[in-house]
């Protein structure tokens, strides 16, 4: 109901409105395969959790505590096209598990996953599939080693952005 003389600001991020908003990230950079919307596109990649396929668990992990077998866990990989090592990572993951089958069975926050890739010498990248159609895009090493750069010079948080792990407080392991 419209009362006169309130105003209304509208404060949440369109994105956040939407299932697939990682997703759309992706189509609209494939769309213009635009420097600014690969940009937009990773940078939203850092802030959220992606969906990655974990081996290793454990028979008693369940969804809030994760137990390792033999302690050690990994995250799933590939090799694509060119024969290069690339970390699998899912956009929108309960979306893509609801449209394509249970593919990811764990999440991390993109920032999280960029440092995984940066800390293995013979991972070339992300390769990050579509909650919306059967396509996924590549975020190559190079990429990852500027956005981890910029992302530690830019202010810690905007407005309706979810902070992405502090790299003074990480929650991830490298296992090997």
């Amino acid at each position: 109901m419209y009362q006169p003389g309130f105003a209304v600001y509208i404060t949440l991020d369109p994105r956040e409105m939407n299932t697939t908003p990682l997703s759309d990230l992706m189509r609209t950079y494939q769309e213009s395969t635009s420097i600014k919307d690969f940009d937009a596109f990773v940078e939203y990649f850092a802030t959220v959790a992606v969906g990655v396929h974990l081996s290793g668990l454990a028979p008693q992990a369940t969804e809030r505590n994760l137990v390792a077998g033999d302690g050690e866990i990994s995250v799933g990989n590939t090799i694509h096209g060119d024969g290069k090592s690339r970390v699998v990572a899912f956009a929108d993951p309960r979306e893509f598990n609801r449209r394509f089958g249970p593919k990811c069975n764990g999440e991390m926050q993109g920032k999280a996953l960029f440092e995984v890739v940066l800390h293995n010498p013979d991972c070339h990248g992300i390769l990050v599939n579509s909650a919306v159609a059967e396509s996924s895009v590549m975020i190559p090493r190079e990429e990852i080693e500027s956005a981890v750069s910029f992302l530690s010079r830019a202010p810690a948080m905007r407005p309706n952005q979810v902070c992405p792990s502090s790299s003074r407080s990480k929650w991830w392991q490298v296992w090997k």
